[in-house]
Formats: structure tokens, C-alpha cells, sequence
């Protein structure tokens, strides 16, 4: 039902993209169970692992934007990243799609725009290496001769635990720069966070820098940063979105099966109205990050507009899973229904790559307050 009320920008996707998602998504129904993603997400599971990624990358769905001679698709366009990302978000597999999303179509980019080691780029096509996205944050960066150091701490770095290179976002005065590092550096250390609330089966890690010295050919300097940040949240938006018409999805069909006083839930005008609010801002809101989507492809995506994008899609999604939870009554609060894990995974993302407070800090301030 929400399908048909999502508000996609007519055009959108093509055969090629369509394809793919429905490749994936029957890979994903193949490789990861419910019991599968469960293990992942207990205390010893450290998150989605490596060899999920090699097996991906197996059907082409790793690093797209790595050359076709180091063995990647040489595919720059990000709707083919989205595709993945909702693909997974559809599927209630939401650390799947921010770990492929933020590797595929944040870090992998970022790489492409320096020269890198043949090997590396070998590696991440095959899904051999990993990367994460550190910062920004208490993270700053000073230029010593040819080197740059660089120290402070990132707490719930995703894909901190698995990654082999980290793509750093550092404050260097006045603007951040963007570093590419290898992750067993000297100075460099990380541990696996703590037990989490929600996303339990994502890959965090709580990563410091100590004086990590940074040759400055591995600097990426202010742009390359601006457009890391443009990424990480126009994938987040993407998932977002993809999450809350997940959420509506599970809710429509419940309320259509569960009665009370002889009839569905979907009978009671509050049902309909709870929903058809949801749906309406579900329609406008993935308008907006479908609009972004094409710039982003286009390159003239900007950052407020990316911060805009990934503060509507959140807080939409919050809005969504807890219409979900409230409408499912008890159930809803109980972690074997999709719609309560999806509730507590949600409460990730309005603070994961820019809090709300935040992005309506970078919006004002680009609107001129």
C-alpha cells in the first residue's frame, strides 16, 4: 500500500536499477536469515561480518565505483547505490544497508578522488577490504612539515571493527579535511562499543587518534570532506525513508488482520487518519530525497540541502515506527515483531552522521541565521 503512495519522482529508476534491487534483494533472503542477522547482532557476533561483504561483492554489489581493471563495475551513479540500501531497509536488514551504503557510496567515492594503491582498490572490489567513516567530531588535524597529525577520539564509528582503511574527518582550522588512513597505523586505536539499544547487528567501534601521523598525499583537504558529509547523509536520508515505508508496510498489514470490537483495525477512523498522516508526509518526503538523489548524480547536491534531506527523512522515520508500535499495541513492544526492532533501530539515525540539533544548526546557518 505504501508502495503505491511513496511519492517517487516519476523516471527515477531504470531497468538497470530496478534489476539490481531485485538481484540483491533475493540475495539477501538467500544469505541472511532472521536467525543469521540475530547472530551478528549478539555480544561476540561484532557486527555484519567481513565475509558478508566478500560474498556481495561475488554478485557485483560492493564497491561499484571501483574501475572495471581492479575489478569493480566503474559505476559512479548513486542510484544504484539506493537501490541497495532499500533494498536492505525493506528487508529489516537496517545494518546491512547503512554498512553497504556508507562503504559503497561515502568511503569508496572519497578514495576514488586521490590516487590509491592498485592492490587497495583490487581489495575493496572483492570485498576483501573494508573502510569507515570517522568523524567529524572531536577530531582535529595540524600540519607538521610534510606529515599531518592528527588526534581526538570518535565514539561509534560504523564499521569501526572490520574496517582495514578509515576515512577521517578532522578539523584543521578553518575548515575540516578529509584523511584516508590505515587502520593498524601507529597512534590508532579501537574497540568495539558498547551494547546498544538498537542496531545491534551494525558494526560500531570507538575509534582514537593519538598523534597518528598522516603523509600529506593522503590529505583529501576541505572538498573532498564537504562531500563525504553530502553522502553519509544523503544515504542515511535514503534509508530513512526506505525504513519508515518499511514501518508503514508492517503496520498497514497488521491493522488490516488484527480486530478489536468485531472488526479490523483499519475500520477506526483514528487508524486511518494515524496512517494517512503518515503516509502523506512519507509522499512529500521521498519527493524531496528522490530530488536529491538526481543531484547528488548530477554533483549539485549541496551540504544544506543534504542536511535538510537526511533531517526530514529521520524524523519522519521516528514518526513512522512510532505510529507502527503504537498501532500494534503490545506487540508492537515486543522485539520479534519487525516494527519494535525497527522503533529502536530508528532512534540511531537522528543522531548517527549529524543529530537533528545539529543539521538544523548547518540549515540555519545556510539560510543566513
Amino acid at each position: 500500500m505504501s508502495i503505491a503512495l511513496a511519492g517517487r519522482l516519476p523516471g527515477l529508476f531504470e531497468d538497470e536499477h530496478e534489476a539490481l534491487r531485485e538481484s540483491f534483494a533475493r540475495f539477501l533472503a538467500e544469505r541472511v536469515t532472521a536467525e543469521t542477522y540475530a547472530g551478528w547482532g549478539e555480544p561476540d557476533g561484532a557486527g555484519v561480518p567481513p565475509s558478508f561483504f566478500a560474498a556481495a561483492a561475488e554478485h557485483g554489489f560492493v564497491a561499484m565505483a571501483i574501475p572495471e581493471e581492479h575489478g569493480g563495475s566503474g559505476v559512479e551513479d548513486p542510484r544504484f547505490g539506493a537501490v541497495l540500501v532499500e533494498a536492505a531497509m525493506h528487508a529489516g536488514l537496517p545494518a546491512v544497508a547503512l554498512a553497504l551504503g556508507q562503504h559503497n557510496d561515502v568511503c569508496v567515492p572519497a578514495l576514488l578522488s586521490c590516487a590509491q594503491d592498485p592492490v587497495l582498490l583490487t581489495r575493496l572490489a572483492g570485498g576483501r577490504s573494508l573502510t569507515a567513516l570517522a568523524g567529524p567530531g572531536a577530531l582535529t588535524a595540524r600540519r607538521s612539515g610534510d606529515v599531518w597529525v592528527l588526534d581526538g577520539s570518535c565514539p561509534a564509528v560504523l564499521g569501526g571493527v572490520h574496517a582495514d582503511v578509515l576515512v577521517v574527518i578532522a578539523d584543521a582550522g578553518e575548515h575540516a579535511h578529509a584523511f584516508v588512513i590505515d587502520a593498524e597505523v601507529g597512534g590508532l586505536t579501537r574497540a568495539p562499543g558498547v551494547a546498544r539499544f538498537g542496531l545491534q547487528a551494525a558494526d560500531f567501534a570507538d575509534v582514537v587518534l593519538d598523534g597518528v601521523r598522516v603523509p600529506a598525499q593522503r590529505c583529501l583537504g576541505p572538498d573532498t570532506a564537504e562531500s563525504v558529509l553530502v553522502g553519509q547523509r544523503l544515504t542515511l536520508a535514503v534509508a530513512a525513508v526506505a525504513g519508515a515505508r518499511a514501518a508503514l508496510d508492517w503496520t498497514v498489514q497488521y491493522v488490516h488482520e488484527r480486530r478489536a470490537f468485531g472488526q479490523p483495525l483499519a475500520a477506526f477512523e483514528n487508524t486511518r487518519i494515524t496512517l494517512g498522516d503518515v503516509a502523506a508526509e512519507l509522499t512529500a518526503t521521498s519527493a524531496f530525497v528522490d530530488s536529491c538523489l538526481l543531484a547528488h548524480a548530477a554533483g549539485a547536491l549541496g551540504a544544506a540541502t543534504a542536511a535538510a534531506a537526511k533531517l526530514r527523512a529521520t524524523e519522519l522515520q521516528a514518526r513512522a515506527v512510532d505510529a507502527g508500535v503504537q498501532l500494534h499495541g503490545g506487540y508492537g513492544y515486543m522485539s520479534e515483531y519487525p516494527i519494535a526492532r525497527a522503533y529502536a533501530d530508528a532512534r540511531m539515525l537522528r543522531m548517527f552522521g549529524g543529530s537533528s540539533e545539529h543539521l538544523r544548526a548547518v540549515i540555519a546557518q545556510a539560510a543566513g541565521v
